[in-house]
């Protein structure tokens, strides 16, 4: 889901496209492949969530860097629920 603020596209996350990522392992190839619904900008964005909270989890970013990852997640997330998700996600992939 995008959403058009200001003529921008904001990206939305849903848990139903953590799973499809979480399914394929965040190998992006498979987007390509039958019918998804994630698309390529959106996986994109999941990648650099996910990365970007293993290097909070890991002490190696700054508080502001941190302060600054979580209100993107709240931003782009859809709930709080999804917020958790891909927190867990970002544990085991």
């Amino acid at each position: 889901m995008m959403i058009n603020v200001n003529n921008q596209d904001m990206i939305i996350i849903t848990i139903s496209k953590l799973k499809e990522y979480e399914q394929y392992q965040g190998e992006e190839f498979h987007l390509y492949s039958g019918n998804r619904i994630t698309n390529s900008e959106e996986w994109e964005l999941i990648d650099q969530l996910i990365q970007d909270l293993k290097l909070v989890r890991r002490g190696l970013a700054s508080y502001q860097y941190a302060n600054r990852l979580n209100n993107e997640l709240v931003k782009h997330c859809d709930n709080n629920a999804t917020i958790e998700e891909i927190k867990r996600i970002s544990d085991i992939l």
